[in-house]
């Protein structure tokens, strides 16, 4: 019995320094140095998925379009370059909107409460996806196989997302916490909101 009330406290203990952790983050908020690690990491993956997909062909399973091969091959350069910035613009605009967003929402709920704290808080959401995606970079740059990417029965790809949406969710969970003080029942709602939306989209 003593055992068990050790655990328990243990396990309180461990989740109230995660909660304590993003309470003094959002006090001390950083933000450029995960945002510019995060955007490069993006546009490196766009460059190494694009250009891979164009050399291996696998372009053409991909969007079905056997017919501008020689297009994407004579234009290779142009395509790598926009998907690059496409890249940046889309983590970039993403960021933004969802911080103004969080900001507003926050504002309904606590006072004390500044645009660049929500900013910091959205760029740390985005780092397990920023794990997977630069683990995935490396992967396909060694071994130039993209293969996983549309192969849905490929179940390694397939628990490792799965364990990164599960932790980008509980991740949102506690960031949603920390900035609005809500009940913490309707978090794990929406945490499950979260999770069984990135698994279906």
């Amino acid at each position: 019995m003593e055992n068990i009330s050790n655990e328990e406290k243990l396990n309180k203990h461990f989740i109230y320094r995660i909660f304590n952790f993003f309470e003094e983050f959002k006090k001390k908020p950083i933000f450029l140095l995960p945002f510019i690690v995060l955007m490069v990491i993006n546009v490196l993956n766009s460059f190494v998925v694009s250009s891979t997909l164009i050399d291996t062909g696998l372009i053409e399973e991909i969007r079905n379009i056997k017919e501008y091969n020689s297009f994407y091959e004579n234009n290779k350069n142009i395509i790598i370059y926009v998907g690059m910035i496409s890249s940046a613009l889309s983590f970039l605009f993403s960021i933004i909107i969802l911080s103004i967003l969080f900001y507003f929402i926050s504002s309904l709920f606590v006072q004390d409460i500044n645009i660049r704290s929500v900013s910091s808080m959205i760029v740390l959401v985005h780092i397990p996806n920023g794990v997977l995606t630069f683990l995935t970079t490396i992967y396909i740059l060694f071994t130039h196989n993209v293969s996983f990417i549309v192969n849905k029965e490929n179940i390694t790809f397939f628990l490792i997302q799965s364990f990164i949406h599960i932790l980008s969710s509980i991740l949102w969970g506690i960031i949603i916490y920390t900035l609005t003080k809500i009940n913490k029942l309707i978090i794990i709602v929406i945490c499950l909101i979260i999770y069984i939306s990135k698994m279906i989209l």
